[in-house]
């Protein structure tokens, strides 16, 4: 049975990609080594990086939304009143993962990724079965048709636009936050050490195979 208090990362990529998003969103370099059993470790890891304050700051979400409202405006022309719970598929028509790479290189911050659409999905799964089917047809030569569907798959992705599905530019603005820590702490952001656990857990609660609630200092990192 799998253990309820652990993020899930289950082998070395995943353990790699969680430590570049928090190189990217926090703005250090960790070693080539990382001796982290907990999210207690990175935590304490961070705080000896970060440039960290005892004072109150400004809140992080807010400085985004302010910041991706006026991007908004002036990447999709759009004049009608947008707040915090404005949903993104209520104000433009067009493709998300556009106006995702738009947004960004007009805020000059990361912004994650679009959600797949349902094409995202099929292809994904098209992928997949095309690559098991591939690996799979050493021994079972019947099964090497299975494998052209990988390609298909593959351009399926690449072609998909991306789906807002019910995302509201508040939710945008938080993970917006949370992805550019640095950045709206060197604008005036909170950088106390509460502050970075905060931020810490939302991040790991976007990027964990399945995270426990609540992620604590004693959650583990692998599965």
């Amino acid at each position: 049975m799998r253990d309820k208090n652990t993020l899930g990362l289950d082998h070395d990529l995943d353990f790699s990609e969680m430590v570049v998003d928090l190189q990217k969103a926090f703005g250090v370099k960790f070693a080539r080594v990382l001796p982290w059993v907990t999210v207690g470790d990175v935590h304490s890891a961070l705080l000896e990086q970060v440039s960290t304050s005892d004072q109150p700051g400004k809140c992080a979400t807010s400085m985004a939304f302010y910041r991706l409202r006026q991007a908004l405006r002036t990447v999709l022309k759009i004049e009608t009143a947008i707040g915090p719970r404005t949903r993104l598929c209520d104000v433009t028509s067009r493709s998300p993962k556009a106006v995702n790479n738009e947004l960004s290189l007009a805020l000059e911050l990361k912004l994650s990724a679009a959600h797949l659409s349902m094409v995202g999905n099929t292809g994904g799964l098209l992928l997949f079965v095309g690559l098991l089917g591939g690996l799979c047809a050493t021994a079972v030569h019947g099964l090497w048709p299975c494998a052209v569907l990988a390609p298909v798959g593959l351009v399926m992705l690449r072609l998909d636009p991306g789906t807002f599905g019910s995302q509201t530019v508040g939710e945008l603005a938080r993970k917006l936050a949370i992805r550019n820590f640095h950045v709206f702490a060197q604008a005036g952001a909170d950088r106390r050490p509460d502050a970075i656990w905060a931020t810490l857990v939302e991040l790991l609660d976007e990027v964990a195979v399945e995270a426990p609630l609540p992620i604590t200092r004693d959650t583990r990192l692998l599965a």
